[in-house]
């Protein structure tokens, strides 16, 4: 029987980071298989041009690596690890493929795609410029909220207050939006009883 050499690529796909508890990896476990009937060694290669600054391979991108010798229809497997830093904003991509090449036969070529994809977290903090406010009967005191979005992508918030109703208290607006990890603020306007 003559010498045959084939490859085929598994493992790779899309992976969700959930950055909730902060820095994250995503991670995939690949293997290469020998579809010849002989032993045979790939080349790989990587393509890493769609990795965000700041996220890290764990895979030597700018050096070629050769697979131990795998004998036929066998396989060799290894881990790839992609980290992600805890401040990615949600809906931040990575994209990055794996080429292998037949040493046996070059012209047996396999490629895979991964694709990482931060999921979005929610989280909100209030602030008020003053607890206690003072003014003269009839008139109207101000108190500035600070509403801070210390989730990872734009959302929007609803707002309401509850008081005595002769007081009148009155926000500025019933929802905002803010972005990510982002401030913004609103007014709570409170109207003295003319008579207190």
């Amino acid at each position: 029987a003559s010498e045959m050499f084939g490859i085929k690529l598994d493992g790779a796909g899309s992976r969700v980071v959930d950055l909730s508890e902060g820095a994250s990896v995503a991670d995939w476990s690949v293997r290469v298989n020998n579809l010849g009937n002989t032993d045979d060694d790939f080349t790989i290669n990587w393509d890493a041009s769609g990795i965000p600054a700041g996220w890290n391979l764990n895979v030597d991108t700018s050096d070629s690596m050769v697979t131990d010798s795998i004998s036929w229809s066998g396989f060799y497997e290894f881990e790839v690890v992609l980290s992600v830093p805890s401040d990615a904003l949600a809906g931040s991509t990575a994209t990055f493929s794996m080429s292998a090449l037949s040493n046996g036969d070059n012209a047996q070529t396999a490629t895979q795609e991964f694709t990482a994809t931060v999921d979005q977290h929610y989280g909100v903090s209030l602030s008020v410029d003053s607890e206690s406010k003072e003014n003269s009967p009839g008139q109207v005191v101000d108190f500035i909220f600070n509403i801070t979005n210390t989730g990872n992508g734009q959302d929007t918030y609803s707002l309401s207050v509850e008081g005595p109703a002769i007081w009148n208290p009155v926000l500025s607006q019933n929802e905002i939006s803010v972005g990510a990890v982002s401030g913004s603020q609103f007014i709570l306007t409170v109207s003295i009883p003319s008579d207190k």
